[in-house]
């Protein structure tokens, strides 16, 4: 597959992470593999493998937001004719669970795979980040 079509893709399952924050699943769900190796680590600790499991993780947990925003941060990404990894910071806000509306970054990585003409996500695995100081740290 083409770098082209591996963009389209990208920018598909973007607007699907958008979708997810306004608290509809649907977009989302089309983007990812619906194979049985398919995996989604979230960021509040769920590891979801298989297909059955992660359509479920995704539904529960995108009925908790309403009125999202999301931007991403591409920090890397690489491909070969069978693979593809992205490396993002997500920024978010929106209303979680009825409430006032949070917002937070998420260090996540994805892969994807071709599946039947075009790229699925196979593996999405999401971390909070946390703002610490650290002696690591140069900024």
């Amino acid at each position: 597959m083409r770098n082209d079509e591996l963009e389209f893709a990208i920018e598909r399952y973007h607007a699907a992470g958008r979708e997810f924050v306004q608290g509809n699943p649907e977009p989302q769900k089309n983007v990812f593999s619906h194979s049985d190796d398919v995996c989604l680590v979230n960021p509040i600790g769920v590891v979801a493998k298989g297909w059955t499991e992660t359509a479920a993780t995704m539904e529960q947990a995108s009925a908790h937001f309403s009125e999202g925003k999301m931007e991403f941060e591409r920090i890397a990404h690489g491909m070969t004719p069978k693979l593809a990894y992205i490396t993002e910071i997500e920024r978010w806000q929106a209303v979680v669970a009825g409430s006032d509306v949070s917002s937070g970054e998420l260090r996540v990585t994805s892969v994807l795979r071709p599946e039947d003409g075009s790229w699925k996500v196979v593996l999405r695995h999401a971390d909070p980040i946390e703002r610490r100081s650290s002696p690591l740290r140069t900024d």
